[in-house]
């Protein structure tokens, strides 16, 4: 992890609704394309004498995907993260690893394990006990994916919206109602910051529909925002340099616009 930036929801790509509508199906299909998605039966992982591989489970489940940016967003803004990935792979050949793209897995992975090994015989309902720590089980395992993500990916990007974010106005602190978010943002705030080792070519959620609503505290001080006219600069530049689908020059296209407005 080189970089962490913040994008509002205020970004024309959002807002315009023309520039949406353009998008929004063909990020969709993109979306489809490149979630994860997994089909095989628990049976896979067990060993010989019955226990589950959580090691082979974790790849399938939770791969360690290629991709330059990881991407972090609030389960309300899937529509927007799609468009965003999409638009950043269709204009600077970036390659964005949506967080949601592994969320959607526990669900599955849970619903599995439960019908498999929990389910009370004759009836529709689940061992509170055997859920439960099944439960512990798969957060841990997802959250360790996420850890093994976030350090490959080169840089990160949290969308500051409304659903993701609030701000409490006695204190002007930030917090935020998804217990995922929170996790990613106090990750990148700890992990390591790696210097790219490359050369630079020019002169980086709570799916649950709970009743339970906690609220975390999260520090953003250092994720430096990408408005308008950062955004737009990204672009007109990259197109101006020739850039347009390459990733790495695209990323110091952006680490060097940052720089001359000392934001980065």
């Amino acid at each position: 992890m080189y970089a962490k930036f913040k994008i509002s929801a205020d970004l024309d790509l959002f807002r315009e609704v023309e520039k949406k509508e353009k998008y929004l199906e063909s990020s969709k299909e993109f979306y489809e394309r490149n979630k994860v998605e997994i089909r095989k039966g628990l049976e896979n992982y067990l060993s010989p004498d019955g226990r589950m591989n959580m090691k082979e489970l974790e790849d399938d489940w939770f791969p360690n995907i290629k991709a330059d940016i990881f991407l972090s967003h609030s389960h309300q803004d899937e529509e927007k993260a799609k468009l965003l990935a999409f638009f950043l792979k269709e204009k600077f050949g970036l390659t964005t690893f949506v967080d949601s793209m592994v969320w959607k897995n526990v669900i599955d992975l849970l619903k599995k394990i439960d019908e498999k090994y929990n389910k009370i015989e004759g009836t529709s309902s689940y061992s509170y006990k055997g859920s439960t720590w099944a439960a512990a089980n798969v957060y841990l395992i997802l959250m360790i994916a996420l850890v093994k993500m976030i350090d490959k990916c080169e840089c990160a990007i949290f969308m500051d919206t409304p659903n993701s974010l609030e701000i409490s106005n006695s204190s002007e602190e930030e917090f935020t109602g998804s217990p995922w978010i929170y996790s990613e943002i106090e990750i990148l705030n700890r992990i390591q910051q790696k210097k790219s080792t490359r050369e630079k070519e020019i002169g980086m959620e709570n799916i649950f529909d709970e009743s339970f609503n906690p609220r975390y505290n999260i520090q953003l001080k250092d994720f430096k925002e990408i408005d308008n006219e950062i955004f737009s600069k990204w672009l007109s530049t990259s197109e101006e340099k020739n850039s347009v689908l390459n990733p790495k020059k695209s990323l110091d296209i952006l680490y060097e616009i940052m720089e001359n407005k000392k934001l980065y």
